[in-house]
Parts: C-alpha cells; sequence; structure tokens
C-alpha cells in the first residue's frame, strides 16, 4: 500500500488524526466523530433510522458522506441537508410531517418500505476456500493474527480507557504480546512470566521474510503449535496516549508487517526464542485457587471430624488475623464499627444492580462504565506494572 500510494499524484486521506497514512499523503482532512455526523441506516427488516449528531462538528471536521459529497459533486453540503433529501425522496406527500416524526422517533418502521431478503453470495463458500487454501498446516507454526480485545485495529490506540483496561484473558495491560500453549513455549523455550520483577522473555517471529520481536505469553489453553498476535499496538505519532507522554508510555509490537493480502490473518511462519526480557503491565500475577476448591464437599467421617471444613477460615493453612476477635467482639456480619448503621425508609429511592455472572464473558464493559463514571484517572503503564490497579471492578 505504502509503494502502491507513491504512484499517486494527488492523495486525500480522511481521518481522526495525523496518522501514520496521512503523512505520506498530499492532503490530511479532519474527519468529525461519529457523534458530529449526520447519517441513516436501513434495515433488512424494511426499517429506516436517522442518525443524529450530539453536538456540532469540533475544528470544521467533515463526516464521510459530507466528504465523499464534495468529490463527487465538488460542492459543500451539509450532512444534515444531504440526509434531509434522501428522505425527501421516499415520500411522495407530507414530508415536512414524517420527517419531524423521524426525528423524534429516530426511526420509521411503518410500511413505507420492502424488506430485503438477506443471504450469503453464492461465491462465498468458494472464496474462502481460496483464502484458507493459502496456508499450510504442516509447515512451520501456524501465526494467527486478530483484533485486538480493546483497541481493534488500531483505531483505538490514543485512548487511555482501553489501553489500561485488562485484556480479557491475559489481564495484561499496555501491551500486545504473542500468545502460546505452555507445550509449544517449552519447545522454543520460552519460560513463564515473572511476576517478581515483571518480565517475560522475547521471540522472534518470521513470515515470508518479514520478522517481528515480541514478548512472549504463555496461555494455559491455548492451541499447540500456534501463536495468535494481535493488532492495534505499535502505532507512531497519533497521540500522547498511543506513543509515549511522561507517564503515559504505551508499548506493543506493530504486527502488521507480518499479513499480506494472500494471508491477512494467519500464515505459516517459524517462531525462534529471542534475547533479552520485556517489562509487562499484568493486573493478575496468578491463575489458580491455589488450592481452594469453589465447591467444598466432605464426607461423612470428614465432617464429623471438622464440621466448619466449608467456613471461611478452613480454607486457609494459618490463623486469618482478626477471625477471633471478629467472633468475639463482633457478629455474624462484621467486626463492631464506630458508625452508626445507616438505615433508608423503604418508600424512598434506592439503588440496586443485579449482575448474571452466567453471562459475563468478561469484555469489560462495565469497566470502562465505572470508570468514566466515577472520573477514575488513567495513570499509565509504569503505575500498573508497580501494582496500582485504578479500576473499581475487577474481573479475574
Amino acid at each position: 500500500f505504502e509503494n502502491a500510494l507513491t504512484n499517486v499524484e494527488t492523495v486525500v486521506n480522511l481521518s481522526d488524526y495525523v496518522d501514520e497514512t496521512s503523512k505520506k499523503t498530499t492532503w490530511h482532512v479532519n474527519r468529525a466523530h461519529f457523534l458530529e455526523a449526520w447519517g441513516d441506516g436501513f434495515s433488512y427488516g424494511g426499517a429506516r433510522s436517522v442518525i443524529q449528531p450530539q453536538i456540532q462538528p469540533l475544528h470544521d471536521g467533515l463526516s464521510e458522506i459530507e466528504f465523499l459529497n464534495t468529490i463527487v459533486s465538488g460542492e459543500m453540503t451539509s450532512g444534515y441537508d444531504m440526509v434531509q433529501n434522501t428522505f425527501r425522496g421516499y415520500y411522495s406527500s407530507g414530508f415536512q410531517n414524517r420527517w419531524t416524526s423521524i426525528l423524534h422517533d429516530g426511526i420509521d418502521t411503518t410500511d413505507n418500505f420492502n424488506a430485503v431478503n438477506v443471504g450469503l453470495r453464492s461465491g462465498f463458500a468458494s472464496a474462502m476456500n481460496r483464502a484458507t487454501s493459502n496456508v499450510s498446516a504442516t509447515s512451520g507454526i501456524e501465526v494467527v493474527i486478530r483484533p485486538d480485545a480493546t483497541l481493534y485495529d488500531g483505531r483505538y490506540a490514543n485512548l487511555g480507557w482501553l489501553q489500561e483496561l485488562p485484556d480479557p484473558m491475559t489481564k495484561i495491560t499496555w501491551d500486545n504480546v504473542a500468545l502460546m500453549s505452555p507445550a509449544t513455549a517449552e519447545k522454543l523455550g520460552v519460560s513463564e512470566f515473572k511476576s517478581s520483577n515483571n518480565t517475560t522473555e522475547l521471540v522472534e517471529i518470521n513470515v515470508n521474510g518479514k520478522s517481528i520481536t515480541i514478548a512472549a505469553w504463555i496461555q494455559p489453553g491455548h492451541a499447540d503449535d500456534s501463536i495468535t498476535l494481535t493488532t492495534g499496538y505499535g502505532r507512531e505519532g497519533i497521540g500522547r496516549v498511543a506513543t509515549s507522554y511522561i507517564d503515559y508510555t504505551a508499548g506493543g509490537v506493530d504486527v502488521y508487517p507480518l499479513r499480506s493480502t494472500d494471508n491477512m490473518f494467519y500464515a505459516s511462519g517459524e517462531v525462534t526464542k529471542a534475547d533479552g526480557r520485556y517489562e509487562i503491565a499484568c493486573v493478575q500475577d496468578h491463575h489458580s485457587l491455589e488450592g481452594r476448591d469453589m465447591y467444598r464437599q466432605a464426607s461423612l467421617s470428614e465432617y464429623k471430624e471438622n464440621p466448619d471444613f466449608a467456613s471461611f477460615e478452613s480454607v486457609h493453612t494459618y490463623p486469618v488475623p482478626g477471625m477471633a476477635e471478629m467472633r468475639e467482639n463482633g457478629d455474624e456480619d462484621g467486626p463492631i464499627s464506630l458508625f452508626d448503621e445507616q438505615t433508608y425508609p423503604d418508600h424512598e429511592p434506592q439503588w440496586g444492580m443485579a449482575i448474571d455472572l452466567n453471562s459475563c464473558f468478561g469484555c469489560g464493559v462495565c469497566v470502562i462504565a465505572c470508570q468514566s463514571e466515577n472520573n477514575i484517572p488513567v495513570i499509565g503503564k509504569k503505575e500498573v506494572k508497580i501494582g496500582r490497579e485504578m479500576h473499581w471492578i475487577r474481573n479475574d
């Protein structure tokens, strides 16, 4: 792509930031945030909706439809006018009332539009076969490249909230790593992450003559003879969070050099252990219950010998400080408090929340929502690395 740009006389890039692509183009145009832009939507069920902005565009940003319209027509037309003119063509009469109603409701679910039959294109299966035929499953180690759980393809790399949100599986912040199984790590001679100094070993990955060096991370449950990499990291010059600013030092490695048109998501590669170690800010340094069963059970004879086998203190091999005093001076709800118990009348508004943990898969949306609502600061990789975790909600 970079080489192809050099053959084009004039290149205009619409982007949120003056990013890596913008620096190689003739013109950079500030793109309006999606909350600053007008647009429309069409569901396959036949409903049409209007996408309405929350604020006027800052810094004279242009939305995608405004930008494309300017290129095609050579005229500057507002997104509002374009969307309104589009809906004007849908109705033969009474447009103003209908338009006002759609702006109020956000959607038109009447029978003015027909449903659309949606299905896979006939060539989808053959296209998938062509895509998978480029990789040999028997040569080298499989290298899988997927979007990051937080930064996706890199578009969110300048957001501190997402940089510091622990990965759902590894609980790593501010970095991407090469995930591998314990068996694969043993073959490569890679050892476990050292929580004593927050470092892990490095591996060099070579795919079709392109290579990167990245931190290795042993992930139980990962497939053998396979390495998983995530995109979104290693970006340059797009903002103070994504690169480096005081203590907000983002890490990670750009894995895009390993991708090609033929192998966008997985390829066969060579992986070797590299010299040196790399610091990782992980908020979870153990991955087991340390011998404490989630559900504790005992036989009748064991119960007679220790009736309190399922109590809090019994799962520890040493006396828990304060437990004896709590039983003597407090009650089952806890130690005696210095403060009077607060009671609230039933008729007054009260706040409560119920979470179905069976439905939770660790996406972290609740963590970010809590961080936003309570103005929890972003502290950077340096502080997370030494044990500071600012989030009020923790998903292990």
